[in-house]
């Protein structure tokens, strides 16, 4: 890496949080037994309908990419896996971690999008290549259409939302 110190931002894989990245080696001896950086669990909390058991598995079966790779990194059988994910309790806090899994990764990649600018922005005013100044180019201003698209599309949800609360409010008056 060119002599650069390789900076992690704090970032964990699915995979370290599914082995209990930055867990408390032994959760009866940490102030958030179970809990890790992600929060994606915490085993002090009960959870209605789900056993000890299957809180264990909940995180390594949410950050798998199937339901067997799910059964083998929790330890559990594939057929107990499978019977679990027919109980509706399971299947939904299930729902919930894949969520705020997915919801930790658009964060994490969020935080890099102002150092990826700068990286291309670099490569387009700074670079020797012509052809490697123009891709970076290119996708700068790409990525600045997509962005003034989205802002424009989001801008348009909001005040339709807006509009629709206000004839809702309206509506409930006559």
């Amino acid at each position: 890496m060119s002599g650069k110190t390789n900076r992690s931002h704090g970032f964990q894989s699915p995979q370290s949080i599914s082995k209990g990245g930055n867990q408390h080696p032994d959760p009866e001896q940490s102030d958030h037994a179970g809990s890790t950086d992600s929060g994606l669990y915490d085993l002090s909390l009960e959870i209605p309908g789900i056993s000890h058991r299957q809180r264990l598995a909940l995180t390594s079966v949410a950050t798998a990419p199937t339901t067997v790779e799910g059964a083998r990194r929790s330890g559990v059988a594939v057929s107990t896996l499978r019977r679990w994910l027919e109980e509706p309790a399971f299947r939904q806090e299930l729902e919930r971690q894949r969520e705020e899994a997915y919801n930790l990764a658009i964060k994490q990649v969020q935080a890099l999008v102002p150092e990826c600018l700068a990286v291309l922005a670099k490569i387009a005013v700074d670079c020797e290549d012509p052809i490697l100044r123009m891709r970076a180019a290119r996708y700068l201003l790409s990525y600045g259409v997509k962005y003034r698209e989205i802002s424009e599309l989001y801008n348009r949800i909001s005040y339709l939302q807006q509009a629709y609360e206000v004839d809702k409010s309206t509506k409930r008056q006559d």
